[in-house]
């Protein structure tokens, strides 16, 4: 038999600001922008007429879920109730069953897995099977087993898993519940409609397809470009997926080159038309992070603070009239200054050796990993991801690449000769 059911995982409800930006604005888009992408969501089941909604984890970003979050939740899943959509939910590490799940009045169209597997039926309108959902749950936050070890195929119909794990061992994100294809392969089910890892990834396998749609909405600069779920049309049994952006906030960073610019004129001018060019056609409200580089007489005045703090409002208050507003979420300045570095790394010296150790910790990934706990800089990475921060090691070559720029800058710079 034919139908359609959406897949999406990983809406991380409420997440905290993780910008680096005090705006206000900014900060507000952010908090509204997961709601508002889960209300996407719901509007694209209502509009398709799917059969069923299937979450697969991390409903929430936190154990203890907001009420905010929960009740957001149920109006979206209230909306699909009163059109006759089922909905079937498993939880994740962020949302773990041992959470608190608060009160809501449980809503019948509404299946949640527990932490045993599940196999549930949904059946067509004149009463003939019209596939197979199976799942399980999280029951605290750190799951290591394979749960896909669970999962069976218990008929003919088309059979959808649906699993909250680390397929082929991400290693951007946590290993729960690893597994690997040939686990999901060996099970001879259809569709696996997974969550955990954020980026949108879809797996051919022997039997069907396993599939992460990404999460719904992103939520830092680690998360750019569009976010969305899974439109799913099953024809004779063969799943047909079709990513669907719910995204309602885009971000993106952009590196605007500023070599030989020496006024800050031009520096204004080379950023307008690098952040908003005029083939643009993406009307899509923005958090961008601008990201100064090249080599540049400004590049010792850019790294002022104070300077860069008050520039950077005047900027920020002039993207939000755009039409549709851009936030700014910080301008970062890796500028270099205008200085012939090659020379002075053959130049021999201490200035040389600063810039040999540079080059060698960022080609050498032990010694690059030595650096960053010799600076202790892991227990700070630790300190921001409890603050739902994003973590500083994706960034390592980079800001050993900046702080050699510094360093060499401050020696040789015309002005400390």
């Amino acid at each position: 038999m034919n139908f359609k059911f959406v897949h999406a995982a990983d809406l991380h409800l409420d997440t905290p600001c993780q910008a680096l930006s005090k705006s206000p604005e900014l900060q507000k888009a952010i908090h509204d922008a997961t709601f508002r992408a889960f209300e996407n969501v719901v509007d694209l089941c209502l509009k398709e007429q799917v059969s069923f909604l299937a979450l697969a984890g991390d409903l929430f970003d936190a154990r203890d879920r907001s009420i905010p979050a929960r009740l957001r939740l149920h109006d979206g899943l209230t909306r699909l109730h009163q059109a006759g959509i089922l909905t079937f939910i498993v939880h994740g590490n962020h949302d773990p069953l041992s959470g608190e799940t608060g009160s809501l009045h449980p809503l019948a169209s509404v299946k949640v897995f527990g932490s045993e597997w599940e196999e549930h039926l949904v059946k067509s309108p004149q009463g003939h099977i019209l596939c197979r959902v199976q799942g399980v749950s999280y029951p605290q936050e750190r799951v290591t087993e394979n749960l896909s070890a669970r999962f069976a195929r218990q008929g003919p119909e088309f059979t959808l898993a649906l699993l909250h794990a680390n397929v082929a061992n991400s290693s951007k994100h946590a290993n729960y519940a690893p597994c690997s294809l040939e686990d999901l392969a060996s099970k001879g089910l259809d569709y696996w409609a997974l969550g955990h890892v954020h980026t949108r990834t879809e797996y051919l396998l022997a039997s069907g397809l396993a599939v992460y749609p990404g999460n719904t909405q992103g939520r830092h600069v680690n998360e750019q470009g569009e976010r969305g779920c899974m439109l799913v049309r099953v024809t004779e049994g063969r799943a047909e997926p079709r990513f669907v952006p719910t995204q309602v906030l885009k971000w993106e960073q952009i590196e605007v080159d500023l070599t030989s610019i020496d006024n800050w004129d031009a520096v204004i001018s080379k950023i307008e038309k690098d952040v908003f060019p005029a083939s643009a056609a993406d009307h899509q409200p923005r958090a961008i992070r601008v990201r100064l580089v090249g080599r540049t007489p400004l590049s010792r005045e850019l790294d002022s603070i104070v300077d860069r703090a008050e520039w950077e409002e005047r900027l920020r208050a002039t993207w939000l009239k755009r039409s549709p507003p851009a936030y700014l979420e910080c301008m970062q300045n890796d500028t270099r200054a205008d200085l012939d570095f090659e020379a002075l790394q053959r130049s021999g010296g201490v200035v040389s050796s600063i810039l040999n150790a540079s080059e060698t910790s960022q080609a050498d990934e032990i010694k690059r990993r030595s650096l960053w706990e010799a600076a202790e800089l892991h227990k700070l990475d630790i300190q921001l991801s409890r603050l739902g921060v994003a973590p500083l090691w994706p960034q390592a070559d980079l800001l050993i690449q900046r702080a050699a720029s510094r360093v060499v800058d401050s020696l040789v710079a015309p002005d400390n000769r």
